[in-house]
């Protein structure tokens, strides 16, 4: 049982099929507009990814997976963090029912009536560590029944000394959060050496630059509530169903 999940429904932009086939989405929410990637590598996942094409219409659900990629162009190594793809269908039968509105300067694609655009990230475990940046409050949390670390990131209103204050090491949290990707990518990799990636180069006249140049996950977390201010809830029965409904009050 685990509690590290990525839930996105948007439309496909990019794909690459490969030993690894990396599908790229577009995604609208009320804070912006992102391309989140998505790697699928076990070989039935990949295939089924293989099967899609740019414009299809999908629901992703992943999990956020913690890394190290080597930057050949600063000659360092740096933390990143991907989506690994658990699973990939179609969100529509027909191109024809989809419909395009916007509301307050917000694009919002509809499928049948119903609005399609999701990003939610759902983690319940145990805080390791916290620091900040400015306003930043990043919370290295271990999700639960797994042994890899991940972070998230906590914009405080009222002082990040404050709310890391707030957020012990060794204590459980549930959050609900949102992928913000760093870098729009559209079928593109970084000019990194890592397993996972290869050079992809663009011309400019004369010049040659990378199409872009790095690319990481952030998790912006939107609510969390500490397993010990929530009364009757047990992090093993923790479902997505329940962080949002907890998350959502």
């Amino acid at each position: 049982n685990f509690m590290n999940i990525v839930k996105l429904q948007g439309i496909i932009v990019g794909i690459r099929k490969g030993t690894i086939t990396y599908v790229t989405l577009r995604i609208q929410t009320a804070t912006g507009e992102y391309y989140p990637r998505i790697s699928f590598s076990v070989k039935s996942r990949r295939e089924k990814a293989d099967t899609f094409k740019r414009g299809d219409v999908v629901c992703i659900q992943a999990k956020i997976r913690p890394g190290t990629a080597r930057s050949r162009v600063e000659n360092r190594t740096y933390y990143k963090q991907n989506l690994e793809g658990i699973s990939i269908d179609y969100l529509e039968s027909n191109p024809e029912e989809r419909e395009l509105s916007e509301d307050m300067g917000i694009h919002t694609l509809f499928v049948s009536g119903n609005a399609v655009y999701m990003d939610r990230a759902y983690i319940a475990g145990e805080i390791i560590s916290t620091k900040t940046r400015g306003p930043v409050v990043s919370v290295l949390i271990c999700p639960e029944g797994e042994v890899n670390n991940i972070w998230v990131d906590c914009f405080a209103r009222n002082g990040a000394k404050g709310l890391a204050e707030q957020l012990m090491a060794g204590e459980k949290v549930i959050l609900l959060g949102e992928v913000q990707t760093k870098e729009k990518i559209a079928d593109a990799h970084e000019d990194t050496e890592d397993t996972e990636n290869t050079d992809e180069m663009v011309n400019e006249g004369e010049q040659k630059r990378p199409l872009v140049d790095k690319h990481y996950e952030n998790v912006i977390v939107k609510s969390m509530i500490k397993i010990g201010d929530a009364a009757g809830i047990n992090m093993e029965d923790i479902t997505m169903e329940k962080i949002d409904a907890l998350c959502c009050m």
